[in-house]
């Protein structure tokens, strides 16, 4: 008679047991989680030092609290990604705050590997950070294998390659002409305005578009 609430509370309780870390750590910080969330979107910036500050604060400590959540690290990295860009940041501070979202965005990779979107930040940040060799071009291999129809890493991923078109592998390039090949006129003609300000265009020649610059 009391065997089925006795298996339920007991369920129930070990649920709540493995769920509270994660809901300590996340509850308190969730104002600062969507601060984070628009700054790195573009939506909005910190208003001062110290706000970023009191933000970066309350999501440091949480990490403390939940170290193996991979979207808080991920989280963590843009914190520190949208600091080296304002202005109130100083050249020795940008350094830093960019090897320490590097840092996180590592750490959300050893949680979860598969993510695209996190080596799309990645690749992004080492090149922020001046590091265009073979871990960028690593990054950024992961991204597109992993990401191939998502918006966001494409557009992320488009960009960097663009920029430095001639310093990346074929593989990579290659992407860059299937994503193109694939594309409605108003894609293709999207792509060849990114590309142009790199001294990049592409041309379509039955349906085997190939870049007119940097091969």
């Amino acid at each position: 008679m009391w065997g089925l609430p006795v298996v339920v509370l007991a369920v129930s309780a070990w649920v709540f047991s493995t769920a509270w870390p994660q809901l300590r750590a996340e509850l308190p910080t969730l104002g600062e989680r969507q601060l984070v969330q628009q700054w790195s979107s573009g939506a909005s910036k910190p208003r001062e030092r110290s706000h970023w500050t009191e933000v970066a604060s309350a999501l440091l400590e949480s990490a403390e609290i939940q170290p193996r959540d991979p979207l808080l690290h991920e989280l963590i990295g843009n914190m520190y990604r949208v600091a080296s860009v304002q202005d109130w940041a100083v050249d020795s501070e940008r350094t830093a705050w960019l090897a320490l979202a590097e840092q996180h965005y590592r750490l959300s990779l050893d949680l979860r590997a598969s993510d695209p979107l996190v080596w799309a930040l990645l690749a992004n940040t080492l090149e922020e950070s001046g590091k265009l060799g073979p871990p960028m071009h690593q990054a950024a291999e992961r991204a597109i294998q992993l990401g191939p129809n998502e918006s966001h890493v494409q557009q992320l991923m488009l960009t960097l390659v663009l920029r430095h078109w001639t310093a990346w592998p074929d593989s990579v390039r290659d992407w860059v002409v299937r994503l193109y090949a694939r594309g409605t006129a108003s894609q293709r003609r999207a792509i060849n305005e990114l590309a142009g300000p790199f001294g990049v265009r592409f041309s379509s020649q039955d349906e085997a578009p190939t870049a007119d610059a940097g091969r």
